[in-house]
């Protein structure tokens, strides 16, 4: 079975690294880099459909929506919810693969909420959480779940979260990636020149995310070089 790996960010692609493990995994899967937002994802998911991906993986980072869930930690999700209340199941075979060969890395089993912008207040997370009852939010995985619903092909996501629920994102880290999910430093330099009291939350953001993606290079690595096929 060839598998479609489906990140926002270049950075979450780069963790990817079946090619330095197996050559003949890497010519069963591919990536796509969609740039953010659920437009982005679903043209991605599309893209790896039609060029034979026979089942789709959401990959990448996270918004955490329960409180406890700190920067690094690994979720396998159950399903993507989004705002229209659907909900994107999550392949029940594949989660239990993934839960056993991740197992070293204590993922967590929990469901996601997909947004259309991005969730940057502490106050708007918890809206999300009471009323969808989600633990944690991203911009992309709905979207690769219906793409994936509509083919008939298999789901699943997996994400590590960056930011806890109790931290405000400075705004001068939004709109700081562009549409081929590679960073854009000006958005930020012009955002801190006007807003330099975010400096310190900025910093810290900068340090979750390198956590976060350690641990996702570390899931990985953790993963089988034949994981997906049946």
């Amino acid at each position: 079975m060839r598998l479609g790996f489906v990140t926002a960010l270049a950075d979450e692609a780069r963790t990817l690294q079946f090619s330095d493990k197996d050559n003949a995994a890497n010519a069963r899967h591919d990536i796509e880099v969609a740039g953010v937002g659920i437009q982005n994802a679903s043209q991605a998911a599309t893209r790896l459909l039609d060029r034979g991906a026979e089942g789709l993986v959401s990959w990448g980072t996270a918004g955490a929506l329960e409180p406890q869930l700190r920067p690094g930690t690994l979720l396998i999700y159950s399903a993507a919810h989004d705002i229209s209340g659907s909900a994107y199941i999550c392949d029940p075979t594949w989660r239990d693969k993934l839960s056993l060969a991740l197992g070293a890395l204590n993922p967590l089993e929990a469901t996601g909420f997909t947004t259309e912008q991005a969730i940057a207040s502490s106050i708007e997370k918890g809206a999300i959480r009471q009323r969808f009852g989600c633990a944690a939010v991203d911009m992309e995985s709905a979207a690769v779940g219906a793409q994936a619903n509509a083919a008939g092909a298999p789901f699943v996501a997996v994400r590590v979260i960056v930011d806890p629920a109790n931290f405000d994102i400075p705004s001068s880290a939004i709109g700081a990636l562009a549409d081929n999910g590679e960073p854009r430093a000006w958005p930020v330099i012009r955002g801190l020149i006007r807003r330099p009291q975010e400096l310190p939350a900025l910093l810290k953001l900068a340090r979750w995310y390198r956590i976060s993606l350690t641990s996702l290079s570390r899931a990985a690595n953790a993963l089988q070089p034949d994981f997906g096929t049946q």
